[in-house]
């Protein structure tokens, strides 16, 4: 019984390490989650589906204050690079120089 139990573990401790290995192997493969930036079409497609799902919700829908508060990042994110890139202009043209 207790080699049963013995072979049972090392059978599952090889799936185990045989499993991480695979993952680890697709994650190398994959492409770097950090350094992929979505598009302004597709933050302006997310933002007009937030707004379309809040129209069309109930006011007691339980998926709604998430989606506000998604919405207002969305909002705030835009407005941030929008300084960042009025900054950016305003370097560029010498006025702090």
């Amino acid at each position: 019984m207790i080699r049963l139990l013995i072979s049972a573990l090392f059978v599952f401790a090889g799936v185990v390490v045989f499993a991480q290995d695979d993952v680890t192997t697709q994650r190398d493969n994959s492409p770097n989650a950090q350094s992929f930036v979505p598009s302004t079409d597709a933050k302006s497609r997310a933002r007009d589906s937030y707004e379309a799902f809040l129209e069309l919700a109930p006011q007691d829908d339980p998926r709604r204050p998430g989606a506000l508060r998604r919405l207002a990042d969305m909002e705030l994110e835009a407005a941030e690079e929008l300084l960042i890139d009025g900054a950016r202009d305003a370097q560029g043209s010498g006025l702090f120089s």
